[in-house]
């Protein structure tokens, strides 16, 4: 805690204090008390108490008034319980009387302060501040608190029964892992399981009994709050993941919930499954007691359809569920659909069992399918479940594939009308299921889940029929349409992918060569813009994924599509313009074999204006997204250097540089950053002579590299390309002007890629940059930087009586400070808004590094004469030029360039004392 705040705290104190003062809000004393609490974080609580006596005396002084606001009393307990978790300095206050005043009978705090749900929440949460102690327990055992928690739980108050309920949950499972046998929590697997039965045979401590007796009272109690009370306790306890809780409890608790297993689970179901699911995660199932699995599947069977879905996705996620009842899992979740096929002649006979014959249908699955709101929440949580299943590994669960596929393209026919139904039942689910959206939507998530699981000839072929009927559907909604067409494109990826390619592919060309490209047609020019966009973001997908396909581009040539999406350039609707533009840009990558048609609406009469279109859009579209999309394709285009050709680079590339820097939409000068990054890789690959060389010399160099620095500042481009060497870190041209060829070794390459910090080329990559990268990231930078500038400084003292340039100064030194700023920046960045102790240690440790590489380079002799050079020459400076001169000659005056002797270094000492208490206040605030 600051000074400053500790300084006020004696007056704020003295308010807190003084019954004739009421606090209105007691806002003010929650952010009060999340201050302490962030406090006894770094310091223990005893340091704290003696840097800020006045706490112990607001909390003697403050328990013993009679007369004291609700709000009060409640804040003193909860900060009493803060620092009563110091064991010393709670047994100061049990000597003091202050804890049996305040937490030891709460009858006496009066009837009146008792009756306030805030003070019975205080209470609560003061004894949960102080629980990190035995002698807490044994406090509470003492006073009869426990019994009190207890009562608590049916407080009208719902936020003081939660708390009451965590806070026995809390201090059972506090009880248990403190006892004797706490060191067991640690150990293995074997250990626990030879000592289980030393487990069970021991005596239960007293302060435990009245917590496992009420539980066991409840779990037998007639009454259904009752039961569903312990059973949350329980689960909470479970949940805490302690093995050895959870191994000391479940003997006491196994017959009771055997009982209520083969009683009715109506309001208590869904409270078991969790009680279950918990114990089976927090103990290795090799500990757990032999009737524990067995009993998890009797709860299965007993519970209803719905409710028993929850269940039978938990168990299927488990790790080591017994394969019995991970099949009995498959049962229950698959047995809806498995139904719907029984009842349904779209399949065959041999078909029509999902599952094994012998496995019976819960009684109430027909019922739950003949009412329409059950039977759509019934689908829409199986196909949710199925798809959460198969985003897992083959491993973690095994599921009947082909038989899922068949279910949920019967389940997908019903909702377009396309199945026929064989009995009464089926035709009322087909009611319930036509143009039902939440069922198409989560049956294709699952259709376009299945290509990797289960793709035989029959399966592709089935699954591309169905996505055809459901795209060429006009009565399809928007955002069903949407996910058809990304199940399709996963499906025929999967179709020509290596393996599958030789069986499959002459299934997709015959989908391909029907009525498919019209149906795409037509969904180009539908009346939904939501259709159009979906519809070219297909098309964009498809194109780049087929490129290597020619029968794929001589049909996508021959059948006009280009040229209808070309004209899509001019729809009213920005984001179906800008998905056009996308588009275009991915059909330009399709094999040449495209461009060789006759037909009149190739993509070769396409090619032939798109750029053209593409400037246009550029320049006078007023929507940002179709902005965007054109100079992002038109970047994307000159990375590949096959898409461009060199005469379409001249004419075009000066013209997009300056629509792209002058526009308003940052967005589009980011990708306007990253084409001319493109330009300069490609150009600068080509030339025989570095053209920052030329730039940063009187040297006229050659044609080719006065060609290029025209291209680049054609039409006031300087500003950009100074810029664009910011972001990209001059890698290639710096190591060419200062002779550096520590980035031209394949292995430094590799190194500096493998730590994302060095990475500059772009935007930083912060999901990537842990900890570990700091340290050796930031050392590398500031040694390539203080070579670099020695470099320099000898560059500047061998040319000290030639006239000095803007260009040969700052320019330097713009590509030399970029690297060392780039990662530094990111590091000080993380330190304020993601810190961490492990990252304030690293920035601890290489913060001094950095300091004294910023004083060496303030103080560089010949940098403060070139600066004074350029000013005494007269140069024909511009005003921004000026102003970043004058402002670099006073950082070098301030930063003690011309001081000498002990004078200097007694102020470099002085800087980097500043600079580390600097650190260590910063890092010491953030903690």
């Amino acid at each position: 805690m600051e000074s400053e705040c500790v300084e006020l705290l004696p007056r704020v104190f003295s308010v807190l204090g003084d019954a004739g003062q009421t606090v209105v809000d007691d806002t003010c004393l929650e952010k009060l008390l999340d201050c302490f609490r962030g406090t006894t974080e770094n310091e223990t609580e005893l340091h704290i108490l003696q840097r800020i006596p006045c706490l112990t005396n607001i909390i003697v002084n403050v328990s013993k008034q009679k007369d004291i606001h609700p709000n009060i009393l409640s804040f003193i307990m909860k900060l009493t319980g803060l620092f009563a978790a110091s064991e010393n300095y709670f047994i100061q206050l049990e000597d003091n009387g202050i804890m049996r005043h305040l937490f030891g009978n709460p009858k006496k705090l009066g009837t009146g302060a008792w009756e306030e749900a805030t003070v019975r929440c205080g209470w609560l949460l003061g004894i949960q501040n102080m629980l990190q102690h035995e002698a807490v327990i044994e406090f509470l055992y003492k006073y009869d608190c426990i019994d009190e928690i207890i009562r608590l739980q049916e407080d009208p108050s719902i936020f003081v029964a939660s708390t009451a309920s965590q806070l026995l949950a809390d201090i059972l499972s506090f009880s248990l892992q403190h006892s004797k046998h706490a060191a067991l929590g640690s150990s293995s697997t074997i250990q626990l399981s030879n000592k289980v039965t030393v487990l069970h045979s021991t005596n239960w401590p007293d302060y435990i009994s009245p917590i496992t007796g009420h539980i066991e009272d409840f779990l037998k109690s007639d009454i259904t709050s009752n039961v569903q009370q312990a059973l949350k306790l329980l689960s909470k306890v479970s949940g805490t993941r302690h093995p050895v809780a959870v191994i000391l409890l479940w003997p006491k608790i196994e017959e009771s919930v055997e009982l209520l297993l083969k009683g009715d689970l109506t309001g208590i179901g869904q409270p078991l499954a969790e009680l279950f699911l918990n114990v089976s995660r927090s103990v290795p199932s090799e500990v757990l007691e032999l009737k524990f699995w067995p009993l998890l599947g009797l709860l299965l069977r007993s519970m209803n359809q719905i409710e028993a879905l929850t269940l039978a996705s938990g168990i299927l996620k488990l790790k080591n569920c017994p394969q019995s009842l991970r099949m009995q899992a498959v049962t229950t979740l698959f047995q809806p659909l498995n139904f719907i096929i029984a009842v349904t002649s779209i399949q065959t006979p041999e078909d029509t069992v999902l599952l094994d014959v012998s496995s019976d249908y819960r009684v109430d699955i027909e019922n739950c399918l003949s009412r329409k709101s059950t039977c759509i929440n019934l689908l829409c949580q199986i196909l949710s479940y199925l798809w959460e299943l198969l985003q897992m590994s083959l491993q973690t669960t095994e599921l009947p594939f082909k038989a899922l596929m068949k279910s949920v393209v019967t389940v997908l026919r019903l909702c377009i009308g396309a199945a026929i139904p064989i009995t009464s039942t089926v035709v009322n689910i087909s009611r319930h299921l036509i143009g039902c959206i939440k069922v198409q939507r989560g049956g294709i998530d699952v259709l376009g889940a299945l290509p990797q699981w289960a793709a035989g000839i029959e399966e592709v072929d089935c699954a591309l029929t169905l996505l055809h009927d459901y795209v060429s559907n006009p009565d399809t909604d928007c955002t069903v349409l949407k996910k058809s067409l990304q199940a399709l494109f996963r499906w025929m990826s999967h179709c020509i992918e290596p393996v599958n390619s030789h069986v499959l592919e002459p299934k997709l060309k015959e989908f391909l060569h029907g009525d498919f490209m019209s149906v795409m047609k037509k969904r180009l020019f539908d009346v939904h813009w939501e259709i159009r966009d979906s519809t070219l973001e297909f098309l964009g997908q498809v194109c780049f994924q087929f490129k290597g396909v020619e029968s794929f581009c001589q049909l996508l040539g021959s059948c006009g599509i280009p040229h209808l999406v070309l004209e899509l350039l001019s729809d009213p609707e920005s984001y179906v313009r800008a998905s056009a533009i996308t588009a275009l840009g991915k059909m330009n990558y399709l094999s040449p074999k495209w461009q060789m048609l006759p037909n009149e609406n190739s993509v070769t009469a396409v090619k032939v204006n798109i750029l053209s279109y593409l400037l246009h859009i550029l320049n006078q579209d007023t929507e940002g997204f179709p902005r965007r999309a054109a100079i992002k394709v038109l970047a994307d285009w000159l990375k590949n250097s096959h898409i461009l050709s060199s005469g379409e680079l001249e004419n075009f590339i000066p013209i997009i540089l300056k629509i792209g820097s002058n526009d308003l939409d940052w967005e589009v000068k980011v990708h306007t950053l990253e084409l001319a990054e493109a330009f300069i890789d490609r150009s600068v690959s080509n030339l025989s002579i570095s053209p920052c060389a030329v730039l940063m010399s009187n040297s006229t160099g050659s044609t080719q590299v006065n060609v290029f620095l025209q291209t680049l500042c054609e039409g006031h481009q300087r500003s950009l390309v100074h810029a664009q060497l910011h972001w990209q870190g001059a890698r290639n041209l710096s190591a060419q002007v200062f002779g550096n060829k520590r980035y031209s070794t394949t292995a430094e390459v590799q190194r500096r890629e493998a730590n994302p910090l060095l990475d500059n080329k772009g935007l930083p990559r912060f999901s990537a940059i842990t900890v570990q990268h700091i340290v050796p990231g930031i050392r590398q930078v500031v040694q390539e930087f203080r070579e670099g500038l020695q470099e320099l400084e000898k560059d500047l003292d061998a040319t000290e009586h030639m006239e000095k340039t803007w260009e040969s100064v700052f320019n330097r030194l713009e590509i030399l400070q970029f690297p060392i700023h780039y990662s530094w920046g990111i590091v000080s960045y993380l330190d304020k808004v993601k810190s961490t102790p492990e990252l304030r240690k690293a920035y601890q440790e290489i913060a001094p590094l950095v300091v004294r590489e910023n004083i060496r380079f303030s103080q560089s002799v010949p940098l403060y004469n070139a600066y004074k050079a350029l000013i005494s020459e007269n140069q024909q400076l511009n005003g921004i030029q000026l102003r970043i001169l004058n402002s670099s000659l006073r950082a070098a005056r301030h930063g003690g360039v011309q001081l000498n002797g002990q004078t200097k270094a007694r102020f470099n000492d002085i800087q980097l004392q500043l600079a580390n208490h600097s650190s260590k206040f910063r890092c010491g605030k953030k903690q």
